[in-house]
């Protein structure tokens, strides 16, 4: 959701440079931010699973 907020009104950040990068066709710098937003998104998402897996004994039961 920060990056969707990014994209409208921010001066910095993963969304602005996308969004930034679209509108100047750097269709690279595009991509690679897509990626880097796609990548933070799979490390927070295994941080948050462990964290669970640890605190949360009965869980996947």
């Amino acid at each position: 959701m920060v990056v969707a907020a990014e994209l409208v009104g921010a001066q910095s950040g993963l969304g602005f440079m996308v969004s930034n990068a679209a509108l100047l066709l750097q269709v690279p710098v595009v991509f690679i931010g897509i990626g880097l937003i796609g990548v933070v998104g799979l490390i927070l998402n295994g941080i948050i699973l462990f964290a669970e897996r640890k605190i949360v004994h009965w869980s996947g039961r």
